[in-house]
């Protein structure tokens, strides 16, 4: 039995607030009110113990109110305004320094590493206990604070979990102040090293504010953020992938965009979310015919024309959908999915963004936040300087979302340990993710915690120089298996037998079955290449996957042992 004890709950206050100085009102856009249904976004950082003899409550507790006082909207509180006139109602910020919550926690039975590995793979059940905001709605902030943090004190290490209200900022302005604070506390704190706070202020012309909103769009949904019990089982995982992963997904995409006709260049994170979108409707069993959407938060600061600062503070978070349907999906490659994101973003323009805006007032409705079957929300961004964040004891080891981030879709991106990573928070049907972690081809690209068949895969890969001899694929349908990467011949990796990919005109990221038809292999003519095409017309094709397996040689008998992963690379 874990026990998670609560030491304090207190309120931290802005430092030397009362002057009064700060205490501004923000008016909320559309694009803030948007969010007036949605739970506190939580998250947590996971760091190692501090030395001993460092007093962590007190510190940390005095370099927060130092930080508030830079960044005080986090300590105001949302007000509503009733319009008497015509029943409409109105919400603002009103920065009056209330303060922030802190609680203090302690779980000495619970180490850093069953946080990060827990038993089964699964999400603990005592998961919400290490986080202060659970099931609270932004609306709210009319009487909770607008920012809430708890620190427990692990066996060996320390679990900082958060909570904030989107009405108030986003994740560029929380990983700001979160920077801010970091600093305070290993630096202490001089004015003049923090310049003023510059708030994202109103950027609407021809839009009045406070913008007015009918009270049936103010009003809490009963059913908003439940799933009812007809609805299958979720289940959290987290995807990770190695910048040897991205850039093999990267160029992929980019090699298939060529064949469409289009002169640009899909961004890593497009070709990552492209293969997740892609790998989890197939594995959904929708309708061939079903319309789909992938919607992406997006930071909008440097979209509008003027662009408003990049550090400003606030929420700048627009929502772009792009919208296919199944067939399409799957009748199509990863260039194709991640072409349909990159035109996504690129179509939120200036112009664009204010239409929304315009027509959003005309009839503002505030979503539900229900699960949809057919929609996947991204929010997040591997661009954060999550792992930057050092208080004095080291840089965090991990981190981690919340029990906020529900409902099948739900997708969170972040950066991940090893520089160059990224790691995909999911929030999926449990007999999607049962499917999507036997899927072969999306497998391939990833690393997925808790399977220990490929997490020793994995580990052979790490000794990819030692282990080549040991290690081959053996081909059956070609589609998963990549020609220069993958030791799928006698001769290793073809990348260093045949030399650069570049002399041949074969892309980086081409499979096995780019390079052949009914009618046989397409490849030019060199000593090697004979040599190659020789052993190609040996293969015994077949309808399963290919698959990687590990061989030493004993008495000229191969003694093989099977993974249940698709290829090496």
């Amino acid at each position: 039995m874990v026990h998670i004890v609560v030491i304090s709950d207190t309120i931290v206050r802005p430092e030397n607030y009362e002057d009064g100085s700060e205490q501004v009102k923000i008016h909320l856009t559309p694009w803030d009110l948007s969010f007036l249904r949605t739970e506190y976004a939580q998250r947590a950082l996971i760091f190692p113990q501090p030395n001993p003899g460092t007093h962590l409550i007190s510190q940390l507790k005095s370099s927060l109110s130092a930080a508030l006082k830079i960044f005080y909207p986090f300590a105001g509180r949302l007000v509503k305004i009733d319009n008497e006139d015509d029943g409409t109602k109105s919400f603002i910020i009103d920065c009056d320094g209330s303060g922030v919550k802190f609680v203090h926690a302690s779980a000495k039975t619970v180490s850093v590493r069953d946080v990060l590995e827990p038993a089964n793979g699964t999400v603990p059940d005592y998961w919400s206990e290490f986080f202060p905001a659970n099931g609270v709605q932004s609306w709210e902030g009319v009487s909770k604070p607008l920012i809430a943090f708890q620190v427990t004190e692990l066996k060996d290490g320390v679990f900082i979990g958060y909570g904030y209200n989107h009405l108030v900022a986003d994740g560029t302005s929380f990983w700001s102040f979160f920077k801010t604070w970091t600093e305070i506390f290993s630096t202490g704190f001089d004015r003049k090293r923090f310049p003023p706070l510059p708030l994202c202020g109103w950027f609407l012309d021809g839009i009045d504010y406070p913008i007015q909103i009918p009270i049936s769009e103010t009003v809490p949904s009963s059913h908003a953020g439940l799933v009812a019990p007809s609805l299958p089982h979720l289940e959290k995982k987290i995807f990770r992938f190695t910048s040897a992963h991205i850039s093999k997904l990267k160029a992929k995409a980019n090699d298939e965009v060529v064949g469409y006709g289009e002169d640009l260049k899909i961004s890593s994170f497009q070709a990552v979310l492209g293969h997740m979108w892609q790998s989890i409707i197939r594995n959904s069993d929708l309708n061939p015919e079903e319309v789909i959407h992938c919607k992406l938060a997006m930071d909008i600061r440097q979209r509008l024309n003027p662009p408003v600062k990049k550090n400003c503070f606030g929420n700048m978070i627009g929502l772009a959908a792009t919208t296919t349907t199944t067939r399409e999906m799957l009748d199509n490659g990863l260039g194709w999915v991640a072409l349909q994101l990159n035109k996504t973003v690129r179509s939120q323009t200036n112009e664009e963004l204010r239409k929304f805006a315009d027509n959003w007032v005309k009839s503002p409705k505030i979503p539900n936040r229900l699960v949809a079957n057919n929609s996947l929300v991204v929010a997040g961004s591997p661009r954060f300087n999550v792992f930057g964040n050092d208080f004095g004891w080291g840089k965090p080891i991990a981190f981690r979302g919340g029990p906020g981030i529900a409902g099948h879709g739900k997708i969170l991106a972040y950066p991940g340990t090893e520089k160059g990573s990224m790691e995909i928070h999911t929030s999926l049907w449990s007999h999607v993710l049962d499917k999507l972690l036997a899927d072969q081809e999306f497998l391939q690209h990833v690393v997925c915690s808790g399977r220990p068949k490929i997490f020793f895969h994995r580990k052979i890969l790490s000794l990819r120089h030692k282990a080549l001899s040991f290690i081959r694929i053996e081909v059956r349908s070609r589609d998963s298996t990549f020609f220069w990467w993958d030791p799928w011949t006698p001769f290793g990796i073809l990348r260093e037998f045949l030399g650069s990919e570049t002399s041949l005109g074969i892309p980086s990221s081409a499979t096995l079955a780019d390079l052949s038809s009914g009618n046989g292999w397409t490849f030019p003519n060199t000593e090697n290449q004979v040599l190659l095409l020789s052993y190609i017309t040996t293969l015994h094709l077949t309808t399963g996957s290919d698959q990687a397996v590990c061989g030493v040689a004993i008495n000229a008998s191969e003694v093989s042992l099977a993974f249940s992963a698709p290829g090496v690379g």
